[in-house]
């Protein structure tokens, strides 16, 4: 007689094991409704109102004195600056994803290399991660100075008149871009160095064996093998890219702006600092506010394409 041993049936999920499972849920079903839900809904219901917010939100009247429907999205959508910022949001990202992703990778090759020494090059390679934009601006602003940067001065070396980069309103875009890189490059390339250690090395082997350069192995292996770490960095990259969008007013204007700033007198320079400026903005003026004193009038006026003009 045969008898067929089967083992226990699993228990399909049902009232019984939810309601076991949600002392263990509570805590964080609490933080997620409190922290991400609730100011989600609030946010849309006051982008509803014209809310100066000092008036009571569920104060009775509330609704009838203050609510305009979506006169507020109106506004934005034929607004000029929300345009030029969104242009400028989209430049910084077409600029760099490419380049950050290229330096990452490359950073991350060269870190894999199983030599001595590679540690310590891992670690000074993360140093720009550690570092806090306000020191990182006051390095870049050294660095990128017109007439005594390091960056001018190698350029000047072979013969290449440096432009005036954070002045410049044509270089100010590619400036912003290299100092992110730079500020990034570490956090992401240590995420691509763990997934070219992951990789095993018996496909190395075999494709040496077989005579593959450094180039292919690279292309055939690590490349596709290191697909799921590529595409988390272009998801996390992308969105920090975003995130900078209430940070990216006009980036030419500021760049005059920045120079008005160190000119000009302490009383006024000090109404003009932080409003809408980016970190590494802000911290420049205030830089060349505090190292120049020097008091000149300058002619302030629009132009047509809404740049600031001196």
């Amino acid at each position: 007689m045969k008898t067929s041993k089967t083992g226990p049936r699993l228990k399909k999920p049902g009232g019984e094991g939810l309601l076991r499972a949600s002392p263990f849920l509570l805590p964080s079903l609490i933080g997620l409704a409190i922290f991400y839900l609730a100011p989600m809904v609030v946010s849309i219901f006051i982008s509803l109102t014209d809310w100066n917010g000092l008036d009571r939100l569920f104060a009775d009247g509330f609704m009838q004195e203050h609510f305009i429907g979506l006169d507020n999205y109106k506004a934005i959508l034929t607004s000029q600056e929300f345009w030029k910022v969104l242009k400028n949001t989209l430049t910084y990202i077409v600029l760099y994803l490419p380049l950050m992703m290229t330096v990452s990778l490359a950073v991350a090759s060269l870190l894999s290399q199983q030599r001595r020494g590679v540690g310590v090059f891992r670690v000074l390679y993360y140093i720009p991660v550690l570092t806090s934009w306000v020191a990182a601006s006051l390095i870049w602003k050294s660095i990128l100075a017109p007439q005594y940067g390091a960056m001018n001065n190698i350029l000047a070396f072979f013969g290449i008149e440096g432009p005036g980069w954070l002045l410049d309103e044509k270089w100010a875009m590619p400036a912003i871009v290299l100092v992110s890189v730079w500020k990034d490059m570490g956090f992401f390339g240590l995420i691509l160095l763990s997934g070219m250690v992951g990789i095993n090395r018996t496909y190395y082997e075999a494709a040496e064996i077989d005579g593959a350069g450094a180039w292919t192995r690279f292309w055939k292996i690590t490349l596709p093998l290191l697909t799921p770490a590529i595409f988390y960095v272009l998801i996390v990259s992308l969105i920090n890219s975003f995130q900078l969008f209430p940070q990216m007013p006009d980036v030419y204007a500021q760049t005059v702006l920045i120079a008005i700033i160190i000119r000009t007198p302490d009383s006024i320079a000090d109404g003009i600092i932080g409003h809408d400026m980016p970190p590494v903005f802000c911290q420049l003026a205030q830089q060349g506010q505090l190292c120049s004193r020097q008091r000149q009038c300058f002619s302030i006026g629009q132009a047509d394409n809404g740049i600031v003009q001196v």
